[in-house]
Parts: structure tokens; C-alpha cells; sequence
């Protein structure tokens, strides 16, 4: 079974335009799942919003799309869990944000969780 072995806030707080969350650095553990949990609190405006979780496998240099965890868009208050996200090579996590709409406003606290085998 899985085991906790580190939880990361990657975001807490507006995100009023697209770009991207803190970094989880995945190098430093034998990580083999990542869990990623969304709490909406705020929206004011009319976002319209992409929020997908990326991967690099060469220090954060390159992103990719992780392939099976895609958000859907965040147009009220409420939350969004992904859970057993597999991290395969990958050193490093993070979230990518496309955000649109009038005066658009999301008051978020993103965390993940990394799990180990075990």
C-alpha cells in the first residue's frame, strides 16, 4: 500500500490570470503517486478556466501535459480532487492556468500530495 509522505501548497490565493503554480520538486523521494485537491472559495468576474497538472522529467526545463489529469473548468465555488496520478520519471510537478473572461478571479488553496510505495 501507498503510504503520505509529503504535503505541498502550490497555490493559496487569486489566480486573476493564465500562468503557473509552484513547483513540486518530485527528485528528492522515491514518489510513485501524486494527488492534486482544489478548494474554490471566491469567484468574482466571469472566469472561464483550464487548470492542468504538468510534468517535467529534466528538472523543470521542459513541461508536459500530464496525460490523464486535466481539471474542468472552476465556475463556482466547490472543490476538484485528482487522485492516484502516476508520477512516472517525472522530477518535477506543477499546475498550468489559462484563465479568460471579465475581470476574471479565482480565490483558490491548491495542495498536493506525494505518496511512496510502501
Amino acid at each position: 500500500m501507498d503510504k503520505v509522505t509529503d504535503i505541498f501548497t502550490i497555490q493559496n490565493g487569486a489566480i486573476t490570470a493564465s500562468g503557473n503554480s509552484a513547483v513540486v520538486d518530485l527528485s528528492r523521494g522515491e514518489y510513485c503517486q501524486l494527488d492534486v485537491y482544489i478548494n474554490v472559495t471566491a469567484i468574482s468576474g466571469t472566469p472561464n478556466n483550464a487548470i492542468k497538472l504538468q510534468m517535467s522529467n529534466d528538472g523543470g526545463t521542459t513541461w508536459f501535459d500530464h496525460p490523464t489529469v486535466t481539471f474542468t473548468a472552476m465556475t463556482a465555488v466547490g472543490q476538484q480532487v485528482k487522485l492516484d496520478s502516476p508520477v512516472g520519471g517525472a522530477t518535477h510537478a506543477r499546475l498550468n492556468y489559462t484563465v479568460t473572461g471579465g475581470t476574471p478571479s479565482l480565490t483558490t488553496k491548491i495542495t498536493a500530495q506525494v505518496r511512496t510505495r510502501g
